[in-house]
C-alpha cells in the first residue's frame, strides 16, 4: 500500500464516525475521487522530476563533450602558434643570411673575404672570439657569419679587435656557437628564392589553420571579425584605466576593421556585448592605441 493510499484509508477511517458506520455513498465517492486525483498528480510530478533529471544528465554530458573539444582545439592552436613562431624565426634567420650575401662593398675601399675559426665562446653573454684580428684586416663593426658543416649558426658583429684576435657580440642566432666552428666575413651559400617561397607558403598555411580554429572557438570572429580578451591588471594600471578589452586580432574587411579597430588596441570602458553593439551600430569607440587615447568613428 502506497503512502497516498494509506493516507486515504486513514482519512476515510476518520470520517466514518461522522456518519456512523455507513457514510453516504455520495460522500464516499467524492473522497475516493479526490484521492484518485491526488494520486494521479503525485505520479505526474514524479514523472516530470524523472524527466528533468534525465535532461540534466544529458545536458551535463553535452557540456563535458564540448569542454573536451574546446580543450583539444586549444592545444592545437598552441601547437600551431609554436610552429608559426618557429617558422617566423627561421625566416628571419634566412633573410638575415641572404641579406648578408647582398651587402654592398664599403666606401672605405675593397675588403677581402676573411675566413676564421671560433676560438672561444661565452654563450651566456652572447660573445664569440675569432682567430683573426687587426693584422688580418678586421675592423670594429665587421660582421662574421659562423657556420658548422655548412649550416648557418649565428651572426656576430665585431666590437673588440686585437692584433691576432677579435671578439664580437651575437646579433642573430639559430643555435649556440662552439669552439672550432667556421667563421667568414662573406657567406658562400647561394640565394634560394624557392626556399623563401616555401617558408612563406608554410606560414600562410599555418595562419589559415589558426584562423579556422579561432573561428570555431571564438564565434565573434564570424560576425564581427574580432577576437578579444580582458585587459590585464598590469596593462590597465599602465594605461590608467579602470576597465578595458584587449583586441587580440581583427579580420581583414570585417565590421571591426571598418570600425577602425586594430590588433593591440585597448577598448576603454566597454564590455564585450557593448563593443559588439557599438560596431554594429557604427557608434564612436574609445581606445588606447600605443599608449595614446583615440576615438574611432568620430566625424
Amino acid at each position: 500500500m502506497t503512502r497516498i493510499a494509506l493516507a486515504g484509508a486513514i482519512l476515510l477511517a476518520a470520517a466514518l464516525p461522522l456518519w456512523g458506520q455507513d457514510p453516504p455513498k455520495q460522500e464516499l465517492d467524492k473522497l475516493k475521487a479526490e484521492l484518485a486525483a491526488k494520486t494521479a498528480r503525485v505520479e505526474e510530478l514524479q514523472r516530470l522530476i524523472g524527466k528533468q533529471e534525465a535532461d540534466q544528465e544529458v545536458f551535463v554530458r553535452q557540456v563535458e563533450v564540448q569542454l573536451a573539444q574546446i580543450q583539444e582545439l586549444t592545444l592545437k592552436i598552441e601547437d600551431y602558434r609554436v610552429q608559426l613562431a618557429r617558422a617566423l624565426n627561421d625566416r628571419k634567420l634566412l633573410e638575415a643570411e641572404l641579406a648578408f650575401t647582398k651587402k654592398p662593398p664599403e666606401k672605405a675601399g675593397p675588403r677581402v673575404s676573411l675566413d676564421a675559426k671560433v676560438t672561444a665562446v661565452a654563450n651566456e653573454i652572447g660573445l664569440v672570439v675569432l682567430s683573426v684580428g687587426k693584422d688580418d684586416g678586421v675592423r670594429e663593426g665587421d660582421e662574421f657569419i659562423v657556420s658548422r658543416s655548412g649550416d648557418f649558426v649565428t651572426k656576430a658583429v665585431i666590437d673588440r679587435v686585437d692584433r691576432k684576435w677579435s671578439a664580437g657580440k651575437v646579433v642573430q642566432k639559430k643555435s649556440d656557437p662552439r669552439v672550432g666552428d667556421d667563421a667568414s666575413s662573406r657567406v658562400s651559400a647561394p640565394e634560394s628564392p624557392e626556399t623563401i617561397r616555401g617558408i612563406r607558403k608554410e606560414l600562410d598555411d599555418v595562419r589559415r589553420q589558426v584562423r579556422e580554429l579561432s573561428d570555431r572557438l571564438l564565434p565573434a570572429w564570424k560576425e564581427h571579425g574580432l577576437a578579444l580578451e580582458e585587459a590585464s591588471e598590469d596593462l590597465r594600471a599602465h594605461l590608467g584605466i579602470a576597465r578595458g578589452l584587449l583586441v587580440r586580432g581583427v579580420r581583414e574587411s570585417s565590421p571591426a576593421e571598418k570600425a577602425g579597430l586594430k590588433a593591440m588596441d585597448v577598448v576603454v570602458d566597454l564590455t564585450e556585448p557593448q563593443l559588439l553593439d557599438a560596431i554594429a551600430q557604427r557608434q564612436a569607440i574609445r581606445v588606447m592605441r600605443q599608449g595614446r587615447p583615440r576615438t574611432l568613428g568620430e566625424k
